[in-house]
């Protein structure tokens, strides 16, 4: 009571509201006086043809459909817009379940006009008594709360003001789900408008007449107790009454308090130095609810206070510590989200606690919630919060859980690197069980540095074997750091061929220890894995494999090819992707010997796939060896996979078309040229690369100068599906002719051959011919 008495010091206390409001209207009554059961609507065209040519009868009938679907709500709307049309007396008796049917039905089938149309009809020419009236538009309110937009009603405010004055006065029984979307339907719309202001009033007398009976138990009876729907709305209908009507939301508040729905000196804490009505109301309402246990309403009371630009500071921080803490008491997906955004709004004013941190995050990883953590981390870590205050990330499983994430999203890759350098700098500890994929994933985004600090720390001690053996990690440190040391070798080795073009960054012999150092840190990794798994003929078969694949990446074959001869002495297959890395780094070298090698997979009865081929074909083709290039073809039309083989085909010959303008252009030539007889090998038409792909090689030929190259794939691979009138196409051709000729203008082009490619091109004519000589 103590909370009353000082908040009626601050605001005007109406007496409450009379009853009388609701006395019969005599604007209602003589409205309906004028109306007659003729009173049509004007010379309106029919709905539809269908619908014009039915009798009263039938259309009074298909109002009984259930609109389950758009094509019969459709069919109810229009039924009942063709009775109204007609005469509006039509439809001034029907039954309450079939207004709420053609209702329901206006609102699947978007007819919004027509259910403006009908709540208009139920409040003027409806012929019930007043009584049956009121259950009708209870019918029509319950629609509109139940369906999907009832949070954005479609019914002018207006024409909803009208259906609820008609309602009548409340009354016992009556359903508290219309109350609730009403106050929904309030907080979607609250301008100080007349009708606005109105409804408020109207619904705050519903309110309190419900909300009256209803009595919180003692402390003795309280357990497990829940407030009954009302009071939550109640809750609610305060933070929307707070901004346009203080004394209304004061009315609901005192039966609150008096009704032991409002915890006993919840504001004690808040209100002994605050003298503003508005903050006393939510700081009261915002820990009640918590206490009943209503986060989704305790979340938007809080935004209403954090509106409130009287409330001190230290009064928002507070409450919002106090309700992270009850929304992270086993949250769920939402409260979580709010958790986030409440921290967000805590640091402005001070700083949070950083178990809060942790919590959430623990949560954000119970519940998969990878973009909230991010939002939080990386909000986090701006620097003005930087700062301020530093917060600390995740910690145990969560670290690994969001570096993984980031990771996922080109656009995060900052955050990979941020996130493993606040482990490596601030000594974060990794769980045993997260060390190999969180170096794994650093290292996958090209982290070095990081990924090898992370190896050596964690590959001494007693859980070191989860590192130096763990095949996943074993693999992505060889790749990334044997790419770097070819990169670095690749650049020593220019440097010394000509001058480099800033001296003064070029020390060799410094880099010549890099080089020396990367490869030595190389060796150690595959020394490590190799010990930790020995004797290497007992090993598993993933262990073997994974040591097989980085042997080749490095150019140790021999020892690759020993893993691979411990499985087959134990007569275990290997992987066929391991084989196909090991066929790219041979194939690199010695393409035939790489096809050798397909063939003893075939022995052993490890059937290669159109990778295995592929890779032959590609660098067989770098090195103008079309007689293996056209075997390796030949292998792949064999494959029972016919649509991967030819995708595969595809795709290599778009990667060996030459697309780079520093190459010269006789090089070009000779890589097209390679391509088209291979192409010409492969007689079966299913094994025809796509359009796009005889587009692109014809305008490679062009890049490169070579008409008649162009000509020759546009009559193999182009011709036979040409649309002689599409512009795309023709522009093609004119391109491959003006070449021609210009080759023919050169000397380097006969007559007859000149004339043979525009014919064939259909573009002879007399300017083209012209130009031959």
């Amino acid at each position: 009571m103590f909370v009353c008495r000082r908040l009626r010091l601050l605001v005007h206390i109406p007496i409450s509201l009379p009853h009388a409001r609701y006395a019969r209207r005599n604007s209602l009554a003589t409205l309906r006086a004028q109306i007659t059961s003729s009173t049509r609507l004007g010379q309106v065209e029919p709905i539809a043809p269908a619908f014009d040519q039915l009798s009263v009868e039938e259309l009074r009938s298909k109002l009984y459909g259930n609109p389950t679907s758009a094509e019969n709500s459709r069919e109810v709307s229009n039924s009942y817009a063709e009775l109204r049309r007609r005469d509006r007396g039509l439809v001034a008796d029907l039954q309450s379940a079939t207004y709420s049917r053609v209702m329901r039905a206006a609102y699947m089938s978007k007819c919004y006009e027509l259910a403006n149309e009908l709540a208009t009809d139920v409040l003027e020419v409806y012929r019930g008594e007043e009584h049956q009236r009121a259950a009708v538009i209870q019918g029509l309110f319950m629609v509109q709360s139940l369906h999907p937009t009832g949070d954005f009603p479609l019914l002018p405010r207006l024409t909803i003001l009208k259906m609820f004055r008609a309602f009548g006065p409340p009354q016992t029984g009556e359903n508290i789900a219309i109350i609730k979307y009403l106050v929904r339907l309030i907080g979607s719309d609250s301008t100080p408008e007349p009708e606005n202001m109105e409804l408020m009033e109207l619904i705050c007398t519903h309110v309190v007449f419900h909300l009256s009976p209803c009595q919180a138990p003692t402390d003795a009876q309280s357990l497990g107790y829940r407030p009954p729907p009302i009071v939550s709305t109640s809750f609610n209908f305060v933070h929307q009454l707070l901004p346009y009507s203080p004394p209304l939301a004061l009315n609901v508040f005192q039966v609150l308090v008096d009704n032991g729905y409002v915890i006993p000196n919840a504001n004690d804490s808040t209100s002994s130095s605050i003298n503003d009505f508005n903050t006393i109301i939510y700081s009261t309402l915002i820990k009640s609810s918590l206490r009943w246990g209503w986060k989704t309403s305790t979340h938007k009371l809080f935004v209403g206070l954090m509106n409130q630009e009287n409330t001190p500071h230290n009064v928002k921080f507070d409450l919002a510590i106090e309700m992270v803490h009850s929304l992270l008491d086993t949250p769920n997906a939402a409260d979580v989200r709010a958790c986030g955004w409440l921290i967000r709004k805590a640091h402005r004013v001070g700083e949070v606690p950083k178990g809060l941190f942790r919590q959430f995050y623990s949560y954000a990883f119970q519940l998969n919630l990878g973009m909230e953590a991010e939002i939080l981390y990386s909000f986090s870590r701006e620097k003005d919060v930087l700062q301020k205050y530093h917060y600390p990330p995740p910690d145990g499983p969560v670290l690994t859980w969001l570096l993984e994430y980031f990771a996922t999203d080109g656009r995060k890759v900052h955050l990979v690197r941020q996130l493993a350098e606040e482990v490596v700098e601030d000594n974060l500890s990794l769980p045993p069980q997260s060390r190999a994929r969180f170096i794994a994933v650093t290292a996958s985004r090209g982290h070095s540095r990081l990924a090898r600090e992370l190896w050596e720390r964690y590959s001494v001690g007693i859980d070191r074997h989860v590192v130096v053996g763990d095949p996943a990690l074993m693999i992505r440190m060889t790749s990334l750091f044997y790419n770097l040391a070819t990169r670095l070798d690749l650049f020593i080795e220019r440097s010394q061929k000509g001058e480099p073009s800033r001296p003064q960054l070029f020390d060799e012999s410094k880099r010549r220890e890099q080089l020396a150092d990367m490869y030595s840190f190389l060796d150690i990794v595959m020394a490590e894995y190799r010990k930790y798994h020995e004797p290497l003929k007992y090993a598993p078969h993933q262990m073997l494999t994974s040591l097989a694949r980085a042997c080749f990446i490095v150019g140790k074959f021999a020892e690759g090819f020993q893993m691979f001869r411990y499985l087959l002495d134990r007569k275990e297959v290997p992987d066929l992707h391991d084989v196909n890395v090991a066929l790219t780094a041979m194939a690199e070298q010695h393409p035939r010997s790489a096809a050798k090698l397909i063939n003893q997979m075939s022995k052993k009865g490890l059937q290669p796939d159109a990778v295995s081929y592929g890779t032959v074909i590609h660098y067989a083709l770098l090195r103008k060896d079309m007689t293996l290039a056209s075997d390796m073809a030949a292998h792949m039309k064999g494959l029972k996979d016919k649509q991967l083989s030819l995708k595969s085909l595809a795709m290599l010959i778009r990667a060996i078309t030459p697309n780079d303008p520093k190459e010269d252009f006789v090089d070009q030539r000779e890589r097209l040229s390679s391509i088209l007889q291979l192409l010409k090998t492969m007689t079966d038409t299913n094994f025809i690369p796509s359009p796009q792909v005889g587009r692109d090689l014809v305008s490679a030929s062009l890049r490169a100068r070579g008409p008649v190259l162009a000509y020759n794939f546009w009559k193999l691979l182009l011709k036979d599906s040409t649309e002689w009138d599409d512009g795309r196409q023709q522009t093609l051709r004119q391109s491959i002719a003006d070449m021609v000729l210009k080759d023919h203008g050169r000397g380097l082009l006969s007559r007859y051959e000149t004339r043979d490619m525009l014919g064939k091109l259909k573009l002879l004519n007399r300017a083209s011919s012209s130009q031959i000589k």
